[in-house]
């Protein structure tokens, strides 16, 4: 268990950097541009999958919101980034990917 450890608490720090990045860039961006009737709210993280409910037709911006924030994260001055930079490794790349569900 102790050899997991570094790998978990990584992959942890991640979540929650992605969780507050998220939640920062949905709320600032809504504020300021997305009509009133609701807005996309974070509401489940299990292991590495993070779950947002959102109104249909906000998909889109929820999918480029997610596609900034892990651009954020392993440029130079994101978590992993800095990580890399303070391990003195190469960057090591990221994979995610993002599904949209149909309501129907």
């Amino acid at each position: 268990e102790i050899v997991n450890f570094p790998v978990q608490t990584t992959a942890s720090n991640l979540m929650m950097q992605i969780q507050s990045l998220l939640t920062q860039r949905l709320k600032g961006d809504l504020f300021n541009k997305m009509p009133s009737g609701g807005d996309p709210k974070l509401f489940l993280q299990i292991f590495d999958a993070v779950y947002i409910d959102c109104p249909i037709g906000l998909e889109d911006f929820v999918v480029k919101s997610f596609d900034h924030v892990m651009q954020h994260l392993v440029s130079d001055e994101g978590y992993w980034g800095m990580l890399c930079s303070r391990l003195e490794r190469d960057m090591v790349p990221l994979e995610y990917d993002v599904e949209t569900l149909d309501p129907e």
